[in-house]
This record gives structure tokens, C-alpha cells and sequence, in this order.
């Protein structure tokens, strides 16, 4: 519990480094409670501090509904930068972004995650980084789940919103100050 207290207190004071060790911490806990606990704290890294408590907390149905109305909120972001570059809409982004929300829907975490990860990698390519300090923690976030994943990791269900949240909240960091999603 004082380690939780401690990498949450790291995550509001917004210190970069709590990022590897939180991520570390929440992956080598069986225990649910505590990985949310630690994902929470990893998400208010990403953005604005309790944003993400949202989407971790609660009953279950609650939670899918938050995590598909994240993924729309995230596809409403994409199409953002779609429009400013005078691109069409990517439909294997859209059609992954809802396929993880399904997926997560149905318990298939890895299969929900595996379609978040695709997306990240899209959105790479798509929307290269600004120099700011919650895109370098959301790729240093990146950078630990792909070493997790190589290492035999299998995603849970925090990892699936947490992974969501940040594509979410590294668009938003993309898109500048002013631009911002209402309903959150």
C-alpha cells in the first residue's frame, strides 16, 4: 500500500520517471485491485490528473461504456487531424479503435490490446510527436509495454484502458492548446 501511495503521489506531483517504475509495479502484481490502483497513477502521468479514474472505476458495464465512448472520443480526435490535412478518414483505425472497445467488451484483453497497439503505430505515422512532456511520457509508456509484451507479458483489462487513454490523451496533446473534446 505505502508503494502505491507513493508511485500515486509521484504521478499527481507529475514526476516522468515514477512512469517505468509504476509500469513495473502494475505488471508485477496478480493482484486487480493494486494494478488499477497503479494504472490510475500511469494515466494521470498522460494528462490531466483523475481524468482517467473514470475510466478504471466503477462496475464493469460502467467501464465498457466509458471505454467505448473513449474510443469515439479518440476517432473524433484522428478525424481532427484527418480534416486538417485534407485526408480522408482511415477506416482500419476506426474499425481497430472499435474493435478493442468490442473486444474488451467481450473479456479478449489481449485481443483488445492488440488493436490498441495497432493504432498506436498508425497514429505514429499519422501524427509524428511535438516535442512535449506527456507525448514523451506516453512513448516512454509505449516503449515499456512493447519490452512487456516481448518478454511473454499478456495484457489485462487496465492495460486495454489504459492503453486507449493514451491514444486519446497524446492526441489531444498533439493537437495544441485550444482544441479540446468536450464531455470528458
Amino acid at each position: 500500500q505505502v508503494r502505491v501511495s507513493s508511485a500515486e503521489a509521484a504521478a499527481r506531483l507529475g514526476v516522468e520517471e515514477a512512469g517505468n517504475e509504476i509500469f513495473w509495479l502494475m505488471h508485477q502484481t496478480e493482484n486487480w485491485i493494486l494494478r488499477r490502483q497503479l494504472a490510475i497513477a500511469l494515466g494521470d502521468l498522460f494528462g490531466a490528473p483523475g481524468e482517467i479514474y473514470h475510466y478504471m472505476t466503477g462496475e464493469m458495464s460502467r467501464n465498457v461504456q466509458a471505454l467505448y465512448n473513449l474510443a469515439q472520443l479518440t476517432e473524433k480526435q484522428l478525424r481532427g487531424f484527418f480534416q486538417r490535412d485534407g485526408r480522408p478518414g482511415d477506416q482500419v483505425i476506426q474499425r481497430a479503435l472499435q474493435n478493442g472497445a468490442t473486444y474488451y467488451d467481450r473479456g479478449l484483453y489481449g485481443e483488445a490490446f492488440g488493436e490498441i497497439l495497432r493504432v498506436w503505430r498508425e497514429i505514429l505515422v499519422l501524427v509524428p510527436p511535438k516535442v512535449s512532456k506527456g507525448s514523451a511520457i506516453i512513448a516512454q509508456y509505449w516503449s515499456r509495454v512493447q519490452e512487456y509484451l516481448d518478454q511473454g507479458g499478456q495484457p489485462h483489462a487496465q492495460d486495454v484502458v489504459l492503453g486507449m487513454y493514451s491514444l486519446y490523451r497524446y492526441l489531444r496533446e498533439q493537437a495544441g492548446p485550444g482544441r479540446s473534446d468536450q464531455g470528458v
